[in-house]
């Protein structure tokens, strides 16, 4: 199984934003915590392997089966020490916003011994971290088989305000730049593995879990060397037309039957889907 992480948690958000998933969660008196956390690591395992379709763990022993985590969750290492040497007032010849110093740390990319403080000191308040994320992975990594965790990296992209036309607000001054966080490496990542894997097995099936069709290329090598690719989604969602045209087989998961992340998983041709791709 292929899951790009970012990719999976911007859809389940904005699924559990939609108003007719709400409706429909609201009208059979549940909690959209019943039917998913995925913030919960217990929650997201459970979710992975009803797109097998066996949520029994003793029933995967015998079988091929690896999950492949990609994301990027560590700030690259010469941001960080430039971020650091910004803190400690060294001359850097680097301006950073305090949006952006604070956000970093909220979001656990600056999370070491002796950087907490900095931080502190420079937003002018206690910061309690926000590393959910980052604990969850940790905990499917070392507490869940059959994971395998890819890791990317975070950097920062440099843009000029004046070129982006952008109106930036800031309490103390206005910054002449603004950087974006990206990550790095994942899409090779996946594009490495995918195409590595379908030389390496024959047959092998690919789980995907990812609407980037920045893969495609690597999905085209393998299914030239006789792997399947099957496309997860979730019922309530719109699929991706352009990955469907790709697809052997799509396995569904109704999001809203879903407890505790655990559901009954159908198998459809992805050949005979209808034009609009509303499952």
């Amino acid at each position: 199984m292929i899951v790009d992480w970012a990719n999976l948690r911007k859809r389940l958000v904005n699924l559990f934003n939609d108003t007719r998933v709400k409706a429909e969660i609201s009208k059979n008196g549940r909690i959209p915590t019943q039917i998913l956390n995925y913030n919960f690591g217990d929650h997201v395992f459970n979710v992975l392997l009803s797109f097998f379709g066996d949520t029994n763990v003793e029933g995967f022993l015998g079988r091929n089966v690896r999950i492949l985590i990609y994301g990027a969750w560590d700030l690259d290492s010469r941001w960080k020490r430039k971020i650091i040497s910004y803190l400690e007032g060294e001359s850097i010849g680097v301006s950073f916003s305090r949006k952006l110093i604070e956000d970093l740390w909220r979001k656990g990319f600056l999370y070491e011994r002796g950087v907490r403080s900095l931080v502190s000191s420079y937003v002018g308040k206690d910061i309690e971290p926000d590393l959910r994320e980052r604990q969850l992975i940790h905990y499917l990594e070392n507490y869940k088989p059959f994971v395998t965790i890819r890791r990317g990296i975070i950097s920062l992209e440099k843009l000029e305000v004046e070129k982006l036309g952008l109106e930036i607000k800031e309490t103390d001054r206005q910054p002449d730049e603004i950087f974006l966080v990206k990550q790095k490496r994942v899409d090779m990542l996946m594009g490495i593995d995918i195409a590595s894997y379908s030389f390496k097995l024959n047959p092998v099936e690919f789980l995907v879990l990812c609407n980037d069709q920045d893969i495609l290329p690597a999905l085209k090598v393998a299914k030239r060397n006789g792997a399947v690719i099957s496309f997860c989604f979730f019922e309530e969602e719109t699929a991706n037309e352009i990955l469907l045209s790709h697809a052997d087989r799509v396995r569904l998961l109704k999001l809203t039957d879903l407890n505790q992340g655990k559901g009954k998983m159908q198998i459809m041709n992805g050949k005979v889907l209808n034009s609009r791709s509303k499952f």
